[in-house]
C-alpha cells in the first residue's frame, strides 16, 4: 500500500538539491516492455520526503529518471500508456515491483520478471540483464507429417539454426518416401507465428520453395530420399524461403550467410541492448551481455 509522506518545505520551494539519474531497463517486449507502457517511479528518503517522477526513453528498452541524491528508496510502475500520475491501483496499473533499496555502487534495475529484477552498473561495460530480443530475429522450425509422425508443436531438435538444420533422419510415411513439410516461422521463440508451405506437390528434386500459407492453403507433399540429410532455409527475398537438401552457394541463409557458411548479417542487422557488446569468439559473431553469451538471434549459448 502506498506510504503517505509530508513533503518537507527544501523541496517544496524547489530548494536545490543534488541528483541522480536511476535506470530502466524493462526486459523487452517479453516483459514490461509490451504494449508500449509508460514508466513511473516513487522515490524517498528518511525524512518522509518523495518524489512522484514518470521515465524518460534512453535508448530501446532502458528508461530514466534524475531524483534526489538523498533518497535510497524506490518503487518502479508499469502503467498505462498516456497515464499523467503514479497510479497505485485499479486497471491502469499494469505492474510495479516491491520497495527496492537503491545500492550505492549501481544505478541499473533490469526487470527479469513481471515483479522484479536485478540492480546493475548503466555504462558500455557488459553487465547482467534478461536475454537480448533484436529486432528482426526469428525462429524457423521444420513442421509437418513426417517419419510417421505429426511435429506440430516446435523441438528445439528441429530447429535451424543460422538457416541449417543438421543430421536430419527421414523415413518417409509409407507413400513412396514423401512427407508433408512446412517450416513455422516464430518470433523470438514463442509458439506463434507464420507457416511457409509448398505451393504445390513435389515429387524428388533438392529443393523447394515455400510460401506464406496464406496464399498456399495447406501443406503439400515433398518426396525426398529416405536417410539422413541436412536441410538448408535460405531467404529467396522475395517473400518465399526455399528449403533444400543441397547447398545453394547463390543463395542468402536465413540469419545470415550464403551457401551452408552462416554470415554476419544476423549480428550486423540487431541492435545490441544496454550493457551487451559485439565479440568474435572462435569464428562467431555473438552478443555477450555479462557473463553469458547469445548468438545472433538472442539464443542463449
Amino acid at each position: 500500500m502506498k506510504k503517505i509522506f509530508t513533503l518537507f518545505a527544501a523541496v517544496v520551494c524547489g530548494l536545490a538539491v543534488n541528483a541522480k539519474t536511476i535506470y530502466l531497463n524493462t526486459g523487452g517486449s517479453s516483459l514490461w516492455g509490451k504494449d508500449n507502457p509508460d514508466f513511473w517511479v516513487h522515490a524517498w528518503g528518511g525524512q518522509e520526503e518523495y518524489q512522484d517522477l514518470k521515465m524518460s526513453q534512453v535508448n530501446g528498452d532502458v528508461y530514466s529518471v534524475d531524483i534526489n541524491d538523498e533518497y535510497n528508496n524506490i518503487i518502479f510502475l508499469r502503467e498505462a500508456t498516456g497515464s499523467t500520475s503514479v497510479i497505485w491501483e485499479g486497471d491502469d496499473l499494469w505492474n510495479k515491483t516491491g520497495n527496492l533499496d537503491i545500492p550505492s555502487n549501481k544505478n541499473l534495475f533490469t526487470m527479469t520478471s513481471w515483479d522484479n529484477g536485478e540492480w546493475s552498473v548503466y555504462g558500455d561495460e557488459p553487465g547482467p540483464g534478461p536475454q537480448p530480443q533484436p529486432q528482426g530475429a526469428y525462429d524457423y522450425y521444420l513442421r509437418g507429417f513426417f517419419n510417421g509422425a505429426d511435429t506440430a508443436t516446435p523441438t528445439p531438435e528441429e530447429m535451424f539454426e543460422n538457416g541449417i538444420l543438421a543430421n536430419f533422419t527421414f523415413s518417409g510415411d509409407n507413400d513412396n518416401h514423401k512427407g508433408y513439410f512446412y517450416v513455422m516461422v516464430c518470433d523470438a521463440g514463442q509458439v506463434v507465428g507464420r507457416d511457409y508451405m509448398l505451393e504445390e506437390y513435389v515429387d524428388g528434386g533438392t529443393h523447394v520453395t515455400l510460401s506464406d500459407k496464406e496464399s498456399t492453403g495447406h501443406a503439400q507433399k515433398w518426396g525426398i530420399p529416405e536417410g539422413t540429410v541436412t536441410f538448408y532455409l535460405y531467404d529467396n527475398e522475395d517473400g518465399t524461403l526455399e528449403l533444400s537438401t543441397v547447398e545453394l552457394p547463390d543463395k542468402k541463409l536465413v540469419g545470415g550467410g550464403s551457401g551452408s557458411t552462416p554470415g554476419q548479417e544476423a549480428v550486423e542487422n540487431t541492435v545490441v541492448k544496454t550493457n551487451a557488446r559485439k565479440a568474435m569468439i572462435d569464428g562467431r559473431l555473438v552478443i555477450i551481455r555479462g557473463e553469458q553469451m547469445f548468438d545472433a538471434t538472442g539464443r542463449a549459448l
